[in-house]
């Protein structure tokens, strides 16, 4: 276990592993434990996303495999709708790729390359996430497909980017163009964020939000002079940081790129696969 692990994440794990072996037992959709085998300068050439020396085996769950082809085409909307070149300083290809990679990094964490055996409950975990924010008041856990919590997708949908510095807030233009959320018709916070849990872990709604999130970060790094890099926003997303000294000093964003950079084949892989025929229910962002 890497030194700097923090004895509550692993306490939140298995608190709510209880819970999801429940759900897991109760629930025949879910395979059983055999079927589941197993780095800042500007870029002169943005459109390259150099891996890293593989630091993981960049494990995909079978089932993780079959959804992200349903959701290339999604995956290749949301870039083409939210990536916006006068903020991003990478290209929209390296911005789609992008996020596929937190996608798959966000399935596959340290406890479950650790401990294997499970790998398996890990989609019962994620929707025992989904459940707690549902049914508990108050609740702000991060749900998938891309791991963010209510009160994240809440600054998303506001246009709101923090800042160090006063106002703390800077205020954009960008919003989630599925989201059936206005704030202001809510004056319960806890309705408020049980609406964008709902948001959040509907797929093609969750990779819109991860797409606009990724775009915060661009601005935010233009605000704090920061180059910007795929490193640079999958910080962001991490850990709300995009100054190379503090990601350096963050041993959380250090090893989430560690093992992002490691998926960073898969996710070129799948970008450049044919995409899966798709429902014709308009498109995805527009």
């Amino acid at each position: 276990m890497p030194r700097w692990v923090r004895s509550k994440h692993v306490g939140q794990w298995l608190l709510l592993l209880l819970l999801v072996v429940g759900l897991h037992s109760s629930d025949p959709r879910q395979p059983a434990v055999s079927a589941l085998r197993p780095t800042h300068s500007i870029q002169h050439s943005p459109h390259s996303m150099p891996a890293p020396q593989l630091a993981i085996v960049p494990y995909v769950r079978p089932t993780l495999a079959m959804q992200m082809l349903s959701w290339q085409p999604t995956i290749q909307a949301a870039a083409a709708h939210y990536y916006d070149p006068r903020v991003c300083e990478l290209d929209q290809a390296s911005f789609a790729r992008l996020i596929a990679v937190i996608i798959y990094n966000e399935q596959n964490g340290w406890f479950e390359d650790m401990v294997e055996p499970v790998r398996p409950f890990r989609p019962a975990y994620e929707h025992a996430q989904v459940m707690l924010n549902r049914h508990v008041a108050g609740s702000n856990y991060s749900v998938w497909p891309t791991n963010l919590r209510p009160s994240v997708a809440l600054e998303v949908v506001r246009g709101e980017v923090p800042i160090p510095h006063a106002p703390g807030i800077m205020t954009t233009t960008l919003r989630v163009a599925r989201s059936q959320i206005h704030p202001a018709h809510f004056s319960n916070m806890d309705h408020l964020y049980a609406a964008l849990n709902e948001e959040i872990s509907d797929a093609p709604i969750a990779i819109e939000y991860l797409a606009a999130n990724l775009v915060r970060g661009c601005y935010r790094a233009r605000y704090e002079g920061v180059p910007q890099s795929w490193r640079t926003l999958a910080a962001w997303h991490n850990q709300g940081i995009v100054q190379p000294t503090q990601i350096s000093q963050s041993g959380w964003a250090q090893d989430y790129l560690r093992r992002a950079g490691a998926y960073i084949p898969t996710a070129h892989a799948l970008l450049q696969a044919d995409p899966q025929p798709q429902p014709s229910a308009g498109g995805c962002c527009r």
